[in-house]
């Protein structure tokens, strides 16, 4: 997923990058009449729209690459963005009155510069929201769909965790023995995290195969290993 705005293109991988994406950009949008310091000191062009995405982009530098890119007159970008504002000369005379040069000036876009940046947010917001919106549905429909797939395993179902705390090789830990009864018939299983080697699920004979497994014995241990307590966890199984 990617929006481009400004010129720039925005990777997205997940929802809550693009619900940030469109707080960041709805909060530039109300900056963009703000009045701001254009500085011909140093690396950093203007002391305005310090908003940043996920990925550290400073928006001020990024609109005045973009206005640079239309309405230059020479390789300078910061006489471009003189050239597209309007001055508060007598802050920039206040300021700059017991330097050797003009190194700052108080600056806001001209109404007509403000109109074009806040038509060009509007349109990345439209967009995003429509992304938004779609990514949203999609998660819904995977959550709705697993959680069914929960239920239809477990249905039918008593299930019973006994909790022990243990000790191994890497210390304190915990181990987890599933009693699951399916049609009258108690399916026994142990689940630990075992240290250097990761979660291991055992019942009488050892490690469970489920490929060996059929029937309601393969339905217990799926039940443990979709749904027990290291389930969700990052080690590895």
């Amino acid at each position: 997923m990617e929006i481009t705005m400004f010129n720039k293109t925005y990777k997205f991988d997940y929802a809550y990058e693009i619900k940030s994406f469109i707080k960041a950009i709805k909060t530039l949008k109300n900056e963009i009449s703000q009045s701001f310091v254009l500085s011909y000191e140093g690396f950093s062009l203007v002391t305005f729209l310090e908003s940043e995405t996920l990925y550290h982009d400073n928006f001020g530098d990024v609109i005045c690459e973009y206005l640079h890119e239309i309405y230059k007159t020479s390789d300078y970008i910061r006489q471009t963005i003189f050239n597209v504002s309007d001055e508060d000369t007598e802050w920039t005379a206040q300021r700059n009155k017991d330097l050797n040069d003009v190194w700052y000036r108080k600056l806001t876009f001209k109404p007509e510069i403000q109109t074009m940046l806040t038509n060009e947010i509007d349109s990345a917001i439209n967009t995003a929201s429509i992304m938004l919106e779609k990514e949203n549905i999609k998660n819904q429909q995977a959550k709705d769909a697993a959680e069914a797939q929960e239920n239809a395993l477990l249905e039918g179902v008593l299930w019973e965790i006994e909790e022990k705390d243990i000790t191994d090789e890497g210390g304190k830990t915990k181990e987890y023995i599933h009693n699951i009864t399916i049609n009258g018939t108690t399916y026994i299983f142990k689940e630990r995290n075992i240290f250097d080697v990761g979660i291991a699920i055992t019942d009488k004979n050892g490690l469970i195969d489920v490929s060996d497994m059929q029937g309601d014995e393969l339905r217990a241990a799926q039940i443990v290993i979709k749904y027990g307590k290291f389930a969700n966890s990052s080690v590895r199984m």
